[in-house]
């Protein structure tokens, strides 16, 4: 791995598409790309996702710890705000960004549509139509889109921060 060097977007799509992916990932992974490079990376991850291949390589190399990370955060903040609290240390945005057509919202919603894109990608490579009894469970053979998500979240390892409740330490699982 390239520690701490991503490259630059406008150069992303020049790149070998076999190097692409990688890049993609590396600018979802850095601390120092802006959410508008992350919201570009995610647009590029819904279309390589289509790609079974592609999509099991960003699950192995922890794509899901990025996308959940947007998601607890989104989620985090947006609970402070309905309960009318300070917003975490994480976030100086209005509540307004965090409400549907806001900057947050936006951001949070491409996470989630890449976690949907990824888990159908994951559940039609590890789960083939010789998976009898998970398809045997619904009607018409199709297997609910938040079935394939929770399927993907359950098998596919990744981190999620975890906050104790009442005034607790943070962990991580």
């Amino acid at each position: 791995g390239r520690k701490g060097r991503v490259v630059p977007l406008s150069q992303i799509h020049s790149l070998r598409p076999s190097l692409q992916p990688r890049a993609w990932l590396d600018v979802m992974a850095s601390a120092h790309t802006s959410r508008s490079d992350k919201n570009e990376a995610m647009e590029e991850i819904l279309i390589l996702a289509k790609d079974k291949d592609i999509s099991r390589w960003f699950l192995e190399e922890g794509i899901l710890d990025s996308l959940m990370y947007i998601l607890s955060t989104y989620f985090r903040n947006y609970s402070s705000f309905l309960r009318e609290e300070p917003p975490t240390h994480e976030t100086s945005e209005q509540f307004i960004s965090f409400k549907p057509g806001g900057e947050a919202f936006h951001h949070a919603k491409l996470a989630a549509n890449c976690c949907v894109a990824l888990g159908k990608a994951h559940c039609a490579a590890v789960h083939t139509e010789g998976d009898l009894l998970l398809m045997s469970a619904y009607s018409r053979g199709s297997v609910p889109v938040e079935r394939q998500l929770a399927q993907m979240l359950f098998e596919v390892p990744h981190h999620m921060k975890v906050l104790n409740h009442p005034g607790g330490q943070g962990g991580s699982v």
